[in-house]
C-alpha cells in the first residue's frame, strides 16, 4: 500500500487560529484521501502535487480505499477541536468528498469546501425552507391569517367590490388600492364575479376573484415582516395560488367524489352538467378564466355527452371535461376545505 503525506501552509481560512489571544482555535481539518484501486496509475501523484500547489495542509493520501465510504468525523477535544475528512478518489480520477465532487483542476473547490465545513461544522443545520419566497413561519402566519371564510355571496358581484370586502375579511392588511384603482369605475361595473365563493376561505377566494382582472396576490418579505401585495399579473412570479394541491388522495379529500351514479348526458351544456355536480358533491367550483379564454373554450356553449353506464363523480367529471381539452383537480383551501378547480389541459 502506498501512502503519501505533506503538510505545507495552512489553508487560508481554515486552519488558522484564532486572532484573539485566549480563544479556542478554530477546528483544523485532517484530510485523509483513499484511492479506488481502479483509479489512474498517476492519480495518486498528481493529486498530491496539485493539493501541496494549492497550500493544503494535513492531508494524507493511500491506496486502495474500495470498501471505504467518504464521510467527516468530530475528532480533538473542545479547546482543539478537528474535523477528520475521508475523500476517495474515483476511476475518472475524481476526488468525491461528503457532498461534493471535485476535478484535479478544482482544488480551490476543494480549499472552499474546507472552508465552508469549517464556519458550519460536520453536522450543519439544514437551511430553512422557504414557501412562495417566505420563511416557513412567516408563510404559515400568512396562511392562517388567509383561512377565514367568506361570509357573503360573491355571485353576480362586482369585481371590484368582491376584491375589496374579500380582502378586508383577511387578518393581515394588504393593500389594494394601488392596483384595483387602475379599473375605471364604468367598466369595473360591467366586470362581474361568476363563482360563487361563500364560506371559501379569503386566501383562496381572493386569488380566485383577483386572476380574470390580470392581478395577483404576491407575498414577500420587507424588513423582516410577511406581507401580501396586489399586483399585476406576470410571468416568473410567485403568486398565491387558488387552492393548494393536497398530499393525501382525492379519496380523503372528498370521499363524495368516488360515490356512484348512472348518468345519461346528451348534448347538455359543459358548464351546466359540471355545476350540477359541483351542487352534488357540495364542493365549489372554480374555473380558470383566463386558460379558457386564451383557448377560446366557452363551458356554456361546449356540448357533452355521457351515455348511460355506472359510473363515479370523479369518473364522470374526467370524461365530460375532457371532451372540451379540459382539466380538473380537487384542490384545498386555506381552512382545509375542498375546492374543485378546471383549466386547461394545455397551460395558459
Amino acid at each position: 500500500m502506498i501512502a503519501i503525506r505533506f503538510r505545507v501552509a495552512a489553508i487560508v481560512g481554515v486552519l488558522a487560529l484564532a486572532a484573539a489571544a485566549g480563544r479556542a482555535a478554530e477546528p483544523r481539518v485532517r484530510l485523509e484521501i483513499v484511492f479506488d484501486r481502479r483509479a489512474p496509475l498517476t492519480a495518486q501523484q498528481e493529486w498530491a502535487k496539485r493539493l501541496g500547489q494549492a497550500g493544503m495542509g494535513d492531508v494524507r493520501l493511500r491506496g486502495d480505499g474500495a470498501d471505504e465510504k467518504v464521510r467527516v468525523e468530530s475528532q480533538g477535544t473542545p479547546d482543539d477541536p478537528v474535523y477528520f475528512v475521508l475523500g476517495k478518489v474515483d476511476s475518472q480520477g475524481q476526488l468525491q468528498l461528503p457532498g461534493g465532487r471535485f476535478s484535479m483542476s478544482q482544488t480551490a473547490g476543494v480549499a472552499q469546501w474546507m472552508t465552508a465545513l469549517v464556519r458550519r461544522g460536520p453536522n450543519p443545520k439544514p437551511e430553512p425552507k422557504s414557501v412562495l419566497g417566505l420563511p416557513a413561519d412567516q408563510f404559515q402566519a400568512v396562511y392562517d391569517a388567509l383561512a377565514a371564510p367568506v361570509s357573503f355571496s360573491t355571485k353576480g358581484m362586482a369585481r371590484t367590490e368582491a376584491i375589496r370586502k374579500i380582502a378586508a375579511l383577511s387578518q393581515m392588511p394588504i393593500p389594494i388600492e394601488a392596483a384595483v384603482g387602475r379599473v375605471g369605475d364604468e367598466e369595473a361595473e360591467k366586470d362581474l364575479v361568476a363563482e360563487e365563493l361563500k364560506d371559501v376561505a379569503c386566501g383562496t377566494a381572493l386569488a380566485c376573484v383577483l386572476r380574470p382582472a390580470g392581478l395577483c396576490l404576491k407575498p414577500d418579505a420587507a424588513d423582516g415582516r410577511a406581507q401580501l401585495r396586489v399586483v399585476q399579473s406576470q410571468r416568473d412570479i410567485e403568486i398565491w395560488p387558488i387552492g393548494w394541491k393536497s398530499n393525501k388522495p382525492d379519496a380523503q379529500v372528498l370521499r363524495a367524489m368516488f360515490d356512484t351514479l348512472d348518468p345519461n348526458i346528451e348534448n347538455v351544456p359543459l358548464g351546466k352538467v359540471v355545476d350540477v355536480i359541483g351542487g352534488r358533491l357540495k364542493v365549489p367550483v372554480l374555473w380558470d378564466h383566463n386558460a379558457l379564454a386564451r383557448h377560446d373554450i366557452d363551458p356554456a356553449k361546449v356540448r357533452v355527452n355521457a351515455p348511460q353506464s355506472r359510473t363515479t363523480y370523479q369518473a364522470l367529471l374526467r370524461r365530460v371535461l375532457a371532451q372540451a381539452k379540459l382539466i380538473g383537480e380537487l384542490r384545498l383551501d386555506e381552512a382545509g376545505h375542498p375546492i374543485f378547480w378546471v383549466t386547461t389541459l394545455i397551460p395558459l
